[in-house]
């Protein structure tokens, strides 16, 4: 009976000491300095753009600092932010107003809309700048947009479901030409 209780004691004891060296080693390295945001590296430079939708603005936040701009107001509702691909202007849509929005990055004023389908909820610049699609959800429709004129030269359909369908359910983006998905 003694040497049953002996084994199971060295085992125990085996058992916790492999146990105390397992979790020994799932612990990180540390420097005992507390890791605080104005520690980190600040690698982000840029601006920030943020659209609030029911507060009706968009606000510029410089991502250096995370301070504010300064915050556009007059737009109904804007939705969606892109930035152009040359980085010169900022696009937002209005569901509200059935806008798409053309903002200049440098001034923030706006530089002009364009109306578009009914509640658009996303749009998207071409790889070259030169044309904006808005995709309309309440009515399903693309509306494609030339950007020097600032004008909507064609809206297209997209065939809908026949179950109802909520909102913002289209979506758009751009493919480079010549991109082939099978060598990337």
């Amino acid at each position: 009976m003694n040497k049953r209780k002996l084994i199971s004691f060295s085992m125990s004891l085996v058992l916790i000491a492999m146990l105390a060296l397992i979790l020994s080693a799932c612990g990180g390295q540390t420097t005992g300095k507390p890791t605080s945001p104005s520690t980190l590296p600040k690698t982000i430079q840029g601006t920030v753009w943020v659209a609030d939708e029911y507060g009706n603005s968009l606000t510029v936040m410089d991502a250096t600092t995370n301070n504010v701009v300064t915050t556009l107001t007059g737009i109904e509702g804007p939705h969606n932010l892109q930035v152009a691909p040359d980085g010169k202007s900022v696009w937002a849509v209005s569901g509200h107003e059935a806008l798409a929005v053309m903002i200049d990055a440098a001034t923030y004023k706006v530089h002009g809309t364009v109306m578009t389908g009914n509640e658009p909820a996303h749009i998207i610049l071409t790889p070259d700048g030169q044309t904006a699609y808005a995709t309309n959800g309440d009515d399903n429709t693309v509306t494609a947009i030339d950007v020097a004129t600032m004008k909507a030269y064609s809206r297209r359909s997209i065939p809908a479901r026949s179950a109802p369908q909520p909102r913002r359910e289209v979506g758009v983006c751009c493919q480079r030409e010549g991109y082939d998905p099978q060598r990337h």
